[in-house]
């Protein structure tokens, strides 16, 4: 054992408590140290592994929800817009009509039955409810997109019913038809199935197209944050998540405005940045001790 006043340090103190140290005990610390950093090792790989699996599987929500988007869009430009413009465009037109009602009226009634489709939603829920840790606002936004979709796979079905019954049992008059076509009042009755229809296709186009486009971002978003919590820790595979590019789909007015959805934003508080909370705890602290 070292004396006291020699020139001795941390080290040679260990290296002689060591020496002195019963082989029994140095054994158990010996297996106990082992076992402590193999279980640390695995911790850490498996965590790596947990990381990894839930990158891979945002990155495939992204997809997926790019997906769900680029078929609201393509049911809005192929079929949904034009028959919205259609039916419009009759009611503005037969108003006018109505005012100076003179000669016949004809107009051209958009009857076209449309094909039913299918959304990735399932999936979509599956691989964020299962795999990756969501936020209350990004869970929101799930539900609000799945029930869209659904809502607007049920109006395509009441939509091709009501053509076959409008075909199978057509008003005989022209103004009978216009009346059912228009859902407005004939023969002491109003039928505004079909009006609804039409409006409620159009507005349940558009929330999947709304709330495919926020959960994207959530997405992206979620990804992001969990790089940047893990970058100095693992070596992450791949690249962060890109946006989708809607700049065609905004030029063709497929887009709709987020101020229709404004109520719907409004009831979730803006979610801070770690920098944003460390400003405001250091500012609430401030006004504490001034007031103090």
């Amino acid at each position: 054992m070292p004396e006291a006043g020699d020139n001795v340090t941390i080290l040679d103190y260990a290296q002689a408590i060591w020496h002195q140290t019963p082989g029994a005990v140095k054994t158990f610390l010996t297996a106990a140290i082992g076992a402590l950093f193999g279980a640390w090792v695995t911790s850490r790989s498996q965590k790596k592994k947990e990381i990894v699996a839930e990158l891979r599987a945002l990155r495939a929500a992204q997809a997926l929800c790019f997906a769900v988007v680029n078929k609201a869009l393509a049911i809005k430009s192929q079929h949904v817009r034009s028959l919205k413009e259609n039916f419009d465009s009759v009611f503005a037109a037969f108003t006018d009509y109505q005012r100076n009602p003179q000669g016949t009226f004809n107009a051209n009634l958009d009857l076209q039955t449309l094909s039913q489709t299918t959304f990735a939603t399932p999936a979509l829920e599956k691989t964020l409810f299962e795999k990756c840790f969501l936020g209350g606002r990004s869970i929101a936004t799930v539900v609000a997109l799945c029930e869209s979709a659904d809502d607007l796979k049920r109006t395509i079905d009441l939509r091709n019913e009501l053509t076959k019954e409008f075909r199978g049992k057509a008003p005989t008059g022209h103004l009978e038809k216009l009346s059912f076509y228009l859902g407005l009042p004939s023969g002491g009755g109003q039928d505004t199935r079909w009006k609804d229809c039409v409006h409620a296709l159009y507005a349940q186009t558009d929330d999947c197209i709304f709330f495919g486009r926020q959960l994207g971002d959530r997405i992206i978003e979620a990804e992001h944050a969990l790089r940047a919590n893990y970058r100095w820790r693992y070596r992450l595979p791949g690249k962060k998540i890109g946006p989708p590019n809607w700049d065609i789909a905004k030029k063709a007015g497929l887009i709709p405005p987020d101020s229709n959805y404004r109520d719907w934003v409004k009831g979730f508080k803006k979610e801070l940045t770690a920098t944003e909370r460390i400003k405001a705890r250091l500012t609430s602290l401030f006004y504490r001790v001034w007031a103090e």
